[in-house]
């Protein structure tokens, strides 16, 4: 990389599928917040995707909307399920 050109950088929050729903909540808050604070302190060097509490979809819906308007964040970290091989 030439000297004094930039690489940006992803951040992301951890999968959050197998914990309690309240539990879920509390820590794809808490996680996502610290992220945006480290976004906010280096905004052209990091980007973040967000976890999202998708066993309470009105509060995944909820926290994708506030990420994305207010902190920048660049998508969400969903996890799925495959099993292989797939048909």
């Amino acid at each position: 990389m030439p000297r004094g050109s930039t690489c940006k950088s992803s951040l992301t929050a951890p999968c959050v599928e197998q914990l309690e729903i309240a539990e879920t909540i509390a820590l794809v808050r808490d996680t996502n917040g610290a992220l945006a604070e480290a976004i906010a302190a280096r905004p052209k060097r990091l980007a973040g995707f967000a976890a999202l509490p998708l066993a309470a979809p009105d509060q995944a819906a909820k926290e994708l909307g506030r990420r994305f308007k207010t902190r920048k964040f660049v998508g969400a970290v969903i996890k799925v399920q495959s099993f292989w091989p797939l048909p």
